[in-house]
């Protein structure tokens, strides 16, 4: 029994003492869940204060970055409107630029087209004027070759004439000598000034003169539209596909001229040929332009072309100034 209440005593004492350590742990549990509780409460209270430093900041942050982004956008804005401006400033600059152009150029083709209607008309002055020289020009040659034939066709012998065939009866072997001397020197007189006013007249006419001859359509041409027109001297208008089209020559034949008009045109020349220049006269042109016909022509005699017209005029002049050469 003894034993028994020795070891209930000592189990008491052991149940004390283990409920006195796990009152103390406790305690130090309770101590240690407050320390902890009080950390949390003190780490939550610095949390939400960090947490709402950080919102503020994110605010103003976002605030701030509100700002710039209107400001940015105003900018964009103004930007925009300026750029909007200077381009329009550009057009109109632009416009009145091309409006200047436009007008220098008209104000520019006015005076060109003042220029060449004035130098037309003193051109068609200077070819009437010299068409009017060579007027007086032949006349003058025509009334001294008519003195020439009427005062020497019975002294100086032509080479179609026979001798018996001369009336030198009524005039002595002086009064012919003299006759003959004074014509003579009045004909070369004569020729020199023709010779002259003929230079003259070339050089008015110029040095190079481009002529165009228009030839009949023929039938696979004439279902195309065009439409030729000789409105004025020189001038033909082509109104085709391309539109209407003036082309300006010195001188321009149609259809209807003949081989005697292009001759015509062609003849003041010979007396420059005689009197020792050198004369080029050719054609130019596509095949089948008319080319041959108008340099030698055909067989009729009408239809001779400008080869041999020219040939044969310059033999007869060359044989009419043998006569006093």
């Amino acid at each position: 029994d003894q034993r028994f209440a020795r070891l209930a005593a000592d189990k008491e004492e052991e149940v004390a003492k283990a409920r006195s350590e796990g009152q103390e742990e406790m305690r130090r549990l309770e101590q240690r869940l407050s320390e902890a509780h009080a950390l949390e409460a003190k780490n939550k209270e610095e949390a939400i204060k960090w947490n709402k430093q950080l919102l503020e900041q994110a605010t103003q942050e976002g605030k701030h970055l509100k700002d710039e982004r209107d400001k940015a956008t105003d900018r964009m804005h103004a930007a925009a409107l300026q750029v909007r401006d200077l381009k329009r400033a550009q057009d109109r600059m632009a416009q009145e630029a091309r409006a200047s152009k436009a007008q220098a150029t008209l104000q520019a083709l006015g005076g060109f087209r003042k220029r060449l209607v004035d130098s037309r008309q003193a051109l068609r002055a200077m070819r009437r004027d010299q068409d009017q020289m060579m007027e007086e020009a032949n006349a003058a040659f025509a009334t001294v070759s008519e003195e020439i034939a009427s005062y020497c066709s019975f002294i100086a012998p032509m080479t179609f004439q026979r001798p018996e065939q001369l009336h030198t009866e009524r005039l002595t072997q002086q009064q012919l000598a003299k006759g003959l001397k004074h014509m003579v020197a009045k004909y070369r007189a004569s020729s020199e000034m023709c010779r002259e006013l003929n230079v003259e007249v070339q050089n008015l006419k110029g040095s190079m003169r481009v002529m165009c001859r228009v030839r009949p359509l023929k039938e696979n041409e004439q279902g195309d539209g065009t439409i030729l027109n000789f409105r004025e001297e020189g001038v033909v208008s082509v109104h085709d596909k391309n539109g209407p089209r003036d082309f300006q020559f010195d001188t321009a034949f149609g259809p209807r001229h003949s081989q005697d008009d292009v001759f015509a045109e062609a003849s003041p020349l010979l007396a420059t040929v005689a009197d020792g220049f050198n004369v080029s006269v050719f054609a130019y042109g596509p095949t089948g332009s008319g080319k041959t016909f108008t340099m030698v022509g055909d067989k009729g005699s009408k239809g001779r072309g400008l080869t041999y017209r020219v040939l044969e005029a310059l033999f007869r002049i060359g044989k009419e100034r043998a006569v006093v050469a």
